[in-house]
């Protein structure tokens, strides 16, 4: 009976000690994370890579970007969701249809 626990516990050691080891974290980098406002207008509708295209009397914005095309919504204090940026990468800080005038927040990483 001792020799069949030793055996079971013998077994049950050399399994552990065949798994494998876990892989190395991953190389240190840098990153540095970026942000800009930016005032867009009717009458001066880009920067950048941003174009206003229109606001709604509740604020609800509409821009395109140029280099992808998409054209994206957002209602102040709100964020733009778009494939380049993601969901927190441009946010509608204030807009007027009055004035015909929004504030947006544009925030972007690099990695080194």
């Amino acid at each position: 009976m001792r020799r069949l626990v030793l055996i079971i516990l013998s077994a049950g050691l050399a399994g552990c000690a065949h798994r494998p080891a876990a892989p190395p974290p991953p190389a240190s980098s840098n990153v540095i994370q970026y942000q800009g406002d930016l005032f867009l207008s009717l009458k001066e509708p880009q920067k950048g890579n941003i174009r206003l295209l229109a606001i709604a009397p509740d604020g609800k914005t509409t821009i395109r970007l140029a280099d992808t095309g998409e054209e994206l919504q957002a209602l102040p204090r709100g964020y733009f969701v778009s494939r380049k940026y993601g969901s927190q990468g441009i946010q509608l800080l204030w807009a007027s249809a009055e004035r015909g005038e929004a504030g947006l927040r544009q925030r972007w990483t690099l990695m080194d």
